[in-house]
């Protein structure tokens, strides 16, 4: 997506400690100055996030951070470290139920016309080739 988009990109290398601790190792990429788009593939307890966030902080971006996930399940403790942080846009699809009252101010982008075009191309035998960016 950095490439396509001709940003740069950096990498925040994690361990997951467990089901809600995360450990950030090291970034790769320079994100001084920057405000960084932070994309990951579901937010569940908000523990990746808030380690990422942290850390891209610590090594120079500016607190003006936006995360876009696939996912927001935003269970357990989710909703309270999102937040306690400088994300000032949350991002996700309506791939799962939405939460109640949206406590995170979280956009919500359809996946209803991607979905119905994948369903109709394949029940017609179409390729799903062009549904897909590339660079």
């Amino acid at each position: 997506m950095a490439n396509s988009s001709g940003v740069p990109l950096a990498i925040v290398h994690k361990t997951r400690i467990s089901g809600e601790e995360v450990q950030a190792h090291r970034i790769v990429g320079d994100i001084q100055h920057c405000a960084p788009i932070l994309v990951d593939d579901m937010i569940s307890t908000g523990g990746t996030i808030e380690t990422a966030v942290k850390a891209l902080l610590a090594a120079g971006c500016e607190p003006d951070i936006t995360v876009v996930a696939s996912h927001a399940l935003c269970v357990g403790p989710a909703t309270e470290r999102l937040r306690g942080l400088p994300v000032q846009r949350c991002i996700a699809t309506d791939s799962v139920v939405g939460l109640p009252g949206n406590p995170l101010s979280l956009h919500v982008v359809s996946l209803d016309a991607l979905l119905a075009t994948a369903i109709r191309r394949l029940h017609s035998g179409l390729s799903l080739g062009d549904l897909i960016m590339y660079d």
